[in-house]
Parts: structure tokens; sequence; C-alpha cells
């Protein structure tokens, strides 16, 4: 009740659903949500809604699901380190229409990241879209710790390469936390980690209105988000 979300989230979830305004009915995977109010947001709105996490993410979400009396499935997958090859064998081909994966796919290590776009591929229907939020800047970085998870930084050449390939088309790309952005962030994350949380619902005040003003670009963004198309 009390902490909301990180003013980031706010940006990526309100981002997803600028573009995605008509949920009723749709199949849609919301992959690694953890603690995220999205998955039964989207299922309030009457999507069909599937939640792929690992167990610890899965008990946050099935305790949401229990208290708001909403309807979600979900889908157990371990943790991956580099090297092992990730599947969802427990999901079937082609039956998915959306595929979300906010703030996720940086976390899995190796190609792990390849391993999930092959697997997102397998699992949308023709034409379906898959919305990605990746930490972005110029240089890309691998194996950088962000809290407790091993974290990548993608730039425009890694996004191309690991999230597109042959199997997608770019619709739409999306860049936030431009230099003046930058002077509100650097004062949040100097807050101390139980403070922002405590006062978490704030959060989003200012990220209405940065996402008026935010104008970032390739060039001097920290955050980006890609559209793609399965074809």
């Amino acid at each position: 009740i009390i902490k909301g979300l990180e003013f980031f989230r706010c940006i990526e979830n309100g981002w997803f659903i600028k573009f995605f305004d008509k949920p009723k009915g749709v199949d849609i995977l919301d992959i690694g949500p953890w603690k995220s109010p999205l998955p039964l947001y989207l299922a309030s709105k009457g999507a069909n809604v599937n939640i792929l996490d690992v167990s610890e993410g899965l008990v946050f979400q099935n305790k949401y699901a229990e208290k708001t009396k909403l309807k979600v499935k979900t889908y157990s997958m371990p943790y991956f380190k580099g090297g092992e090859k990730i599947q969802f064998n427990n999901i079937p081909s082609e039956s998915m229409d959306i595929v979300t994966i906010i703030s996720t796919i940086e976390h899995f290590e190796g190609d792990g990241d390849l391993d999930i776009m092959d697997e997102v591929h397998r699992i949308l229907r023709p034409e379906g879209l898959v919305y990605i939020t990746v930490p972005y800047s110029l240089r890309y970085m691998e194996d950088h710790v962000h809290y407790q998870w091993t974290e990548k930084r993608y730039n425009l050449s890694a996004i191309n390469e690991s999230l597109r390939g042959d199997k997608f088309l770019k619709e739409q790309e999306f860049y936030f936390n431009d230099p003046n952005t930058q002077k509100f962030t650097k004062v949040y994350w100097a807050i101390p980690k139980f403070f922002r949380t405590l006062i978490g619902r704030i959060w989003i005040i200012p990220a209405l209105i940065f996402s008026d003003t935010d104008d970032a670009y390739f060039l001097d963004a920290t955050l980006a988000g890609v559209i793609l198309r399965k074809i």
C-alpha cells in the first residue's frame, strides 16, 4: 500500500501502456515481473495474463492475484547461469499475442538474452509483439552488478544484435533520461533505498512530468525500450 513503484518502473510501465491500450481478450506473457503491478493491471483490463518468473517472483504475483481476486496463469523458470541453454518448454508455441520483458532480459548471463529472444519468437503468434526495456549507455557493459543481480548495459549495437536478429522487425524505439532529467535522477539514486521505497507513490508525479519533457536519444540516454514484431 505504501511503497508504490520505483521512478524508472513508473516510466517503463507507462511507456508500455501508452502503446497498448486495448488488452481485453489478448494473451499476454510477462517475463520476470517480480513485484511489478503490471500483470495484475492488465488482468484487471481483461487480458489473459501469463507470468513467467523464478519462484520468489511468483510468490509475490500469486499474493497479488489472491488479494485482487484476479486470475493469472503462472509458469516457473529456474535461475539460469551462463552457458546453460534457456528454454520455456512449459509454454506452448504460438500461444501468445504479446510478450513484455520490462528490465529483465539484461539479468541473463552470457547468451541468455539471445536464448530468451529465440523462445519469445517461438511462443509468439504470427505478427505478435514484444515490448522490451533495458539499461542503456554508449558503451556495452556485461557483468555489471546492480544490487544482487548481474546486469548488462546495452548500447545501440547490442540492442540490434541481441534483441532483434533476423526474427523481429523493430516497430518503435524509446530512449529516456536526457541530461536535464539526469539532474533529478542523480538526486533520486542518492536517496537511501529505504526512504525511496517509503515514499514510493510520490514517484508517479515526477514520472508523469518527465515522460512529457524528457528528450533523450541514443547518444545521451540511460534507459531504452523497443517494440518488436515477429516476422
